[in-house]
């Protein structure tokens, strides 16, 4: 209408279409903006789907970039011939109205959401087609450090480069490394494991503070107690928790009144009596009545499998017992346990360098292994009293229905529960200190080593002064000394005597097992069965 309008901007919001005016219609047909492509890559009408996949056609919430590298990824290996071929056109055609489908239910009905997915769904789905996903599970007990980063950070595209083709062997450090990439860009300081450089000139914005907080949180000294944001608060009262130790820990805790030491020396000393008159009874061979055999819950009587179960639960008990009487004879004559100081040191109640820890990198390592084990310990709280109620309950039904089951099978088997409750606390929890206690050590003894490698021999480096080394050896010398000592210390006041329990503990179930099998009463077993 020759009319004119003066304006300072033109925005042309038209939006998007798919359309491809160099393929027929019929290949790729597009209806309302939706096209037909199997996992969004490959039209199922083509006569050779594998030879022509659109990469990159996707809208994703986040970015396209990784996505695009891993549909190249499959591409290149169904062309190659190296992984499945794409399924039957009838089955991509499922799978396409399947897609399309779910977009309407999750995205909503509109043109503008007919290509959009769920990134790492979308992502995983198509690393199980190339064959790369990795099994997460698998390095639970492979790689915990790197099942952990997987399982509970972010997730990163390193991860199908774990496993399958065209897989990186610098993967792993990739993903555990990502934090620290995370933080580079915001860090305006250095510490002094990072570099001298300073901040003199940035200006305070937001992120400039946040890397002082950062910078302060990780560079604490080392001659004061571990700050909030590092420590691991109750990780020297475990013991006394549980009600192995008498000593009250320095950071106040409250017991619950069932892990009270006179209600588990009760329940220990009947239990440990009970299998050993069971025991008694099956080595003198004495005949005793049916009903003394199931008030006594005498699983193996039940199964037939002589007395394997006896044996080991005698011999736990006779454990536990004595390393509670180890425990109270320390007590009793005021032997502090001076064997958990490492304990005390990530609960932040002692400073690192009076135990004569002199890098935060070891301090750093013992909070990541205590904390890993500590998550090995959930997940293993239930299994423990679940296994054993499980077992006598099936001994149980094996000698009788349903209402023997509930009336006689349920109470014994809740009182086994109890036992293992105790006993996975006593087991766990002294296995978890030992290893501590040992791996602290290492990382002392390690430290020592690299500073007599990297200051004593020359290397490629500047060695230092004759007078410099003297020096240097002799204190190294003395920490080792020091080190020496304290091994010592917690030999004399529980450590060596833990040892000795646990291999005579070992020996006599296995061997008592073995023994057990050998003469166990076959012909029991298979009527029991």
């Amino acid at each position: 209408d020759s009319c004119e309008t003066p304006c300072d901007v033109v925005i042309l919001a038209t939006g998007y279409r798919l359309w491809f005016p160099f393929l027929s219609q019929h290949l790729i047909p597009v209806d309302a903006n939706r096209i037909s492509l199997y996992k969004d890559m490959f039209p199922a009408l083509s006569p050779h789907s594998n030879t022509l996949a659109f990469i990159g056609l996707i809208q994703p919430i986040g970015t396209l970039l990784p996505i695009s590298e891993i549909q190249c990824r499959w591409f290149v290996q169904l062309m190659a011939g190296k992984c499945r071929p794409l399924p039957a056109v009838d089955a991509m055609n499922e799978d396409i109205d399947k897609c399309r489908r779910y977009r309407s239910r999750r995205f909503g009905i509109s043109d503008r959401h007919t290509i959009e997915v769920e990134p790492i769904d979308y992502m995983d789905d198509i690393a199980v087609q190339a064959d790369v996903k990795p099994d997460i599970w698998r390095y639970f007990f492979t790689d915990f450090r790197l099942w952990r980063a997987m399982l509970f950070g972010p997730s990163l595209q390193y991860q199908y480069r774990l496993t399958g083709p065209h897989s990186w062997s610098g993967a792993r450090d990739a993903i555990l490394g990502c934090e620290d990439r995370i933080k580079a860009p915001t860090m305006t300081r250095f510490n002094n494991n990072c570099g001298d450089r300073t901040a003199n000139d940035k200006p305070y914005n937001a992120l400039y503070v946040l890397a002082i907080i950062e910078h302060n949180d990780n560079d604490y000294l080392l001659s004061e107690p571990l700050p909030e944001s590092v420590r691991i608060e109750k990780a020297d009262a475990h013991f006394y928790r549980i009600g192995l130790s008498l000593f009250k820990p320095a950071y106040p805790i409250k017991r619950s009144w069932f892990n009270h030491p006179l209600i588990v020396l009760i329940v220990l000393i009947q239990h440990l009596v009970k299998y050993l008159i069971l025991i008694i009874i099956y080595v003198n061979k004495w005949e005793v009545s049916e009903t003394m055999h199931i008030q006594l819950a005498d699983i193996d009587h039940m199964m037939g499998t002589g007395v394997i179960h006896n044996v080991i639960v005698f011999v736990l008990d006779t454990f536990a017992l004595t390393c509670m009487a180890i425990q109270y004879y320390n007590y009793k004559r005021g032997i502090k346990p001076r064997d958990l100081r490492v304990m005390e040191m990530l609960a932040g109640l002692v400073a690192p360098k009076t135990l004569g820890v002199n890098d935060r990198a070891i301090v750093a390592k013992l909070s990541a292994a205590f904390e890993r084990c500590l998550q090995v310990i959930e997940l293993l709280s239930i299994t423990s009293e679940a296994m054993v109620f499980t077992i006598d309950i099936i001994g149980f039904s094996h000698h009788g229905g349903w209402e023997f089951i509930v009336c006689v099978g349920l109470p014994q088997s809740f009182w086994q529960s109890v036992w293992a409750h105790y006993m996975r606390h006593w087991m766990y929890y002294q296995t978890i200190y030992y290893f501590m206690i040992v791996y602290y050590l290492k990382l002392k003894l390690r430290f020592l080593n690299g500073l007599l490698a990297t200051h004593v021999t020359s290397s490629g480096r500047e060695v230092p002064k004759k007078g410099s080394r003297v020096l240097l050896v002799s204190r190294v010398t003395r920490e080792y000394t020091e080190i020496l000592n304290e091994i010592g210390d917690y030999n004399r006041i529980y450590w060596s005597s833990y040892l000795a329990l646990i291999s005579v503990t070992m020996v006599i179930a296995i061997f008592g097992s073995f023994n057990s099998l050998v003469v166990a009463d076959v012909d029991a077993f298979h009527r029991a069965h």
